[in-house]
């Protein structure tokens, strides 16, 4: 193997150990906000839960056709202020990490999915596109070394 190549894999190994350890922190930091959360949702009547919902769905569905006209900083704006209104949406927190890495924001993207992954553990669909991210991530390096 070539030296620089060899130079080059060492580099890349020590970048993802550090990524990994990142990951692993915030991993942490999720958990520790879960576990020490005494958050309970207000008490709302049925019209306010209405209203509420809407104005929730409203900058979703907006965000959903900003995607799909390509509109990927548009609509990841759109998210997160669906976010701010619901954080515990996993479908927008997905659609974000979508939006995200259409952008080439691979780590941020992948990040969104963690938290989409965590608040639905049974979507496949959430966690097979954190698979795709991670794999996509990881590159040619990845899949020799995977």
């Amino acid at each position: 193997m070539h030296p620089d190549a060899l130079l080059v894999h060492l580099k890349t190994l020590q970048f993802y150990t550090t990524l990994y350890e990142v990951v692993k922190g915030i991993r942490e930091a999720i958990a520790l906000l879960v576990a020490s959360s005494n958050y309970s949702p207000p008490k709302q009547t049925p019209q306010k839960l209405d209203e509420r919902q809407y104005q929730v769905t409203s900058p979703i569905n907006e965000a959903d056709r900003l995607r799909e006209n390509k509109k990927f900083e548009e609509a990841a704006l759109k998210y997160k202020a669906a976010l701010n209104l619901d954080p515990n949406s996993a479908y927008a927190y997905n659609c974000l990490g979508i939006a995200l890495s259409n952008q080439g924001k691979l780590d941020e993207a992948i990040a969104e999915l963690e938290i989409a992954v965590h608040l639905d553990l049974s979507s496949t669909l959430f966690r097979d596109n954190l698979e795709i991210y991670r794999n996509k991530k990881k590159g040619f390096w990845g899949h020799l070394f995977g």
